[in-house]
């Protein structure tokens, strides 16, 4: 009776060690992944896209779950944009859109965004206000996708894309939600109104921005676009 008794408590004590090891094993995942999203955050930070892509990868390696951990997805394919490699960024935000089963999720109004300013930065406008649009009709208190959008319709080069009644409705919206103290959605807001022809209040308004900025760089860009309403010209951005 002795040695059945003895095979049942080190069966049982392989299974305790076996448990064990896949919970620290678990631990040191979760430890890994931490570190290497803390990583690619910071080198997203400091504008080493490639370093940051690279740490992502690492992170999304120790925890590949969708839509958990859906983060570093479009951290990596933000990072993928800002290097031009589009390509590989889209797949990564399509793999998390196609991950929620319900796509009515405010998670996915940050996706819609954020591949929004992807197609925006690499020279695809009307699909960049495909995934604006998209985005706040998902979840309407994004700020910066209403700055982003009206800042599009407002200053695009391309006659076809700029509407500034558009533009002025998403920027007075990005405005109102930080309490017109944001110089940059001020700025927003002075172009569209220069690009509806209402000079007056663009030169009221980039005043505004220009009284709220801190930054000295800032400043003087913002000055250079007060000449240009003085003047009674529009803004217009290369692409």
């Amino acid at each position: 009776m002795k040695k059945p008794l003895l095979i049942i408590i080190a069966i049982c004590f392989v299974i305790v060690l076996i448990a064990l090891a896949v919970s620290l094993r678990g631990a040191s995942d979760k430890e890994l992944y931490n570190q290497h999203w803390n990583e690619g955050d910071k080198h997203g930070q400091e504008g080493n896209w490639d370093k940051a892509a690279e740490s992502f990868t690492k992170a999304i390696r120790h925890y590949p779950a969708l839509p958990g951990n859906y983060g570093s997805y479009v951290n990596r394919a933000n990072s993928y944009s800002m290097l031009g490699k589009l390509d590989l960024a889209l797949e990564d935000y399509q793999r998390v859109l196609d991950a929620f089963p319900d796509k009515s999720v405010t998670e996915l109004g940050e996706v819609y965004y954020n591949r929004g300013a992807a197609y925006h930065k690499n020279g695809k406008p009307e699909l960049a206000i495909s995934d604006y649009e998209q985005a706040i009709s998902i979840d309407t208190q994004i700020k910066s996708v209403h700055n982003k959008l009206a800042w599009l319709l407002a200053t695009s080069p391309d006659e076809k894309i700029r509407n500034g009644k558009k533009a002025l409705i998403h920027a007075r919206i990005a405005c109102e939600q930080t309490g017109n103290k944001n110089p940059s959605y001020l700025d927003t807001l002075a172009a569209a109104f220069a690009e509806t022809g209402d000079f007056a209040n663009a030169l009221l308004t980039q005043k505004q921005a220009i009284d709220l900025e801190t930054i000295a760089k800032n400043k003087a860009d913002l000055a250079i676009k007060l000449e240009m309403y003085e003047q009674k010209l529009p803004y217009r951005t290369k692409k």
